[in-house]
């Protein structure tokens, strides 16, 4: 079974919004994603979209090395924090 990273504007919804929508086929398949503007992303995997979602929180660095990501499980979804400028990657990793 693959996995995707496919953007939506709603995870009450999960419908792909056309940004962002990349198939991980098999393991250490790698999807990256730089974000130009802060703001609050949502992410699913289409095939698993009933437990396989996040949000992502892009904001402003506050300086050159402030641009650190980190994940953390929310309520069963993943929410990551990156700033504006750096990429998020995916892996897939089974």
């Amino acid at each position: 079974m693959f996995h995707t990273v496919t953007f939506s504007d709603s995870l009450d919804q999960r419908i792909a919004n056309g940004v962002f929508d990349h198939s991980l086929l098999a393991a250490d398949d790698v999807a990256e994603y730089t974000f130009d503007e802060s703001g609050t992303y949502s992410y699913f995997c289409q095939p698993h979209s009933s437990f396989m979602a996040g949000t992502i929180i892009v904001t402003e660095p506050q300086d050159e090395s402030a641009w650190r990501r980190w994940a953390i499980w929310v309520g069963g979804a993943v929410v990551v924090a990156a700033a504006v400028g750096a990429a998020v990657t995916y892996r897939r990793r089974r």
